[in-house]
């Protein structure tokens, strides 16, 4: 799930590969070699229990293409600006 984004088009999608992008997918080797040392050779060890045991985000359903359009017409610049989501008794609290 850390390797997952949700595009300005609100599809599914990698990190962008900078610095921290890099590092994920460094990491995420990390993880399948040590799944080859543990179980053998791909697929093993990638049961249905470990790839459905976190559920996958609705990225694509009614407020991820709503929160997508949002923020798509607003022309924001990836890395200039920080959006944190919550409830928003937390968030006014946060922004005032």
């Amino acid at each position: 799930m850390n390797n997952l984004r949700l595009t300005p088009q609100a599809k599914i999608g990698l990190p962008q590969m900078d610095l921290e992008g890099v590092r994920g997918m460094e990491l995420w080797t990390h993880v399948l070699e040590e799944m080859v040392l543990r179980h053998g050779p791909y697929p093993n060890g990638f049961t249905r229990d470990i790839l459905h045991s976190e559920p996958f985000p609705d990225f694509v359903g009614d407020l991820g293409k709503k929160s997508s359009q949002v923020l798509s017409s607003r022309g924001l610049k990836e890395g200039q600006v920080f959006i944190k989501f919550g409830e928003a008794k937390h968030m006014t609290s946060l922004y005032e």
